[in-house]
């Protein structure tokens, strides 16, 4: 998706690199902006006192933007000890991409390098571990609110606070172009079909890929798999055990089904 709106909003003839896929403000867990704006090292700070500044803080960054502007977010729709949405209120919509928590944990396990019950686990909600800890975490993010699947799904289409259009990965695979077309129009961008076609050929999965093998992707985590693997769709049949996939079920079938993936 954010090779698709970049590659849509550049003005130029060729599709970006994926070197070159970076939104005009980081990631919402970065820590760099906190520091920026508020003078403080995060990683002396408590969860509680982060979360407590991190609302007034994507307020003032989406003031310096100034127009249309798309920030990432793992994060979950959660709000802070005030009852302030941690997203702040310079958040004026957005666009949720999800994707079948089946094919998510294979996915999972090949992006950290860890095993498919692991990843089911995650996907569950169910990992005893914290994935960005504070103070001193390794990778120095700030706390990322991600819960399980259902958990962090329902958080986002049932909040009330700013409109949500809800992608599926799947709808995407089958027809990119469509899909672009909606979010353009969601985005009140000013698009023509040409250009979102354009977009669309410059951000298919293949180019994207045959970038990574040529030039890396700075965003790979794993030491085995690329960024960009193979995005293919219902590849859970052949990598989930039958009980692994019934755990998911089990787990997430009321949300699952709310969202098509189940009958």
């Amino acid at each position: 998706m954010r090779a698709l709106l970049l590659n849509l909003m550049a003005d130029r003839s060729e599709a970006l690199n994926i070197r070159e896929l970076r939104l005009p403000l980081p990631i919402a867990s970065s820590p760099e902006p906190f520091e920026d704006v508020t003078g403080l090292d995060p990683s002396l700070l408590t969860r509680e006192e982060i979360e407590m500044l991190r609302p007034a803080l994507h307020d003032i960054l989406a003031r310096t933007v100034g127009s249309l502007c798309f920030v990432k977010t793992h994060d979950a729709w959660v709000a802070n000890a005030a009852h302030t949405p941690i997203l702040g209120q310079g958040a004026k919509a957005a666009i949720y991409m999800v994707r079948d928590p089946r094919d998510v944990a294979v996915s999972w396990a090949h992006h950290f390098d860890c095993t498919i019950a692991e990843a089911v686990h995650a996907v569950n909600g169910e990992r005893l571990d914290d994935p960005d800890p504070l103070p001193g975490g390794p990778r120095r993010l700030l706390r990322r609110y991600q819960e399980g699947w259902s958990d962090h799904v329902l958080s986002w289409l049932d909040q009330t606070c700013i409109p949500v259009f809800p992608v599926r990965y799947e709808d995407l695979k089958a027809d990119t172009a469509a899909r672009l077309r909606a979010v353009a129009d969601f985005a009140d961008m000013n698009a023509s079909d040409e250009q979102i076609s354009e977009a669309a050929a410059r951000s298919d999965f293949r180019v994207l890929a045959a970038q990574e093998q040529s030039t890396g992707f700075h965003e790979r985590v794993s030491r085995f798999s690329p960024f960009f693997r193979e995005g293919k769709t219902g590849q859970w049949h052949e990598a989930l055990s039958e009980h692994q996939a019934r755990d998911i079920v089990t787990r997430n079938g009321d949300v699952m089904r709310r969202l098509g993936y189940l009958p």
